[in-house]
């Protein structure tokens, strides 16, 4: 299952077929209107507003585990770096991190951001993500 393929979807159906596929949650929170389903152990969190999946989260590390492969969008390979990403998708409309505040690197395009865990630039090109989430277009 791509889990890019649930955005816009219903969260009435569509966290019922999730936990059937993931198992239950390990956390759920709010944050504001957003409900946040979490599958740490599956390297998942799904974003919900006003009834609807509006984000996917992937993560690679820290609190989650790696997601699996087959639950990624086509389009993400588990190692892509972020000179992959710019190759593969242009320059991003927004970045960000990096530098002496010790923030680590983000990129932004329309519908989804990276971030690495770097903060000098020159390094993260080479540096593998390690979270993407993906929003509703």
């Amino acid at each position: 299952m791509d889990l890019g393929q649930i955005l816009g979807s219903p969260e009435s159906t569509t966290i019922p077929q999730l936990v059937q596929l993931l198992g239950d949650p390990d956390e759920t929170k709010s944050y504001g209107s957003v409900k946040y389903y979490c599958f740490y152990s599956k390297g998942i969190a799904i974003g919900v507003d006003k009834g609807r999946v509006d984000s996917a989260d992937f993560y690679k590390g820290g609190r989650y585990t790696c997601a699996p492969k087959e639950l990624l969008p086509e389009w993400l390979a588990p190692e892509m770096t972020g000179k992959q990403f710019v190759e593969t998708f242009g320059e991003p409309v927004e970045k960000g991190g990096g530098g002496k505040g010790g923030i680590d690197i983000w990129l932004r395009w329309k519908d989804f951001q990276v971030d690495i865990k770097e903060t000098d630039w020159d390094k993260a090109k080479d540096q593998p993500w390690t979270s993407v989430t993906i929003f509703e277009p």
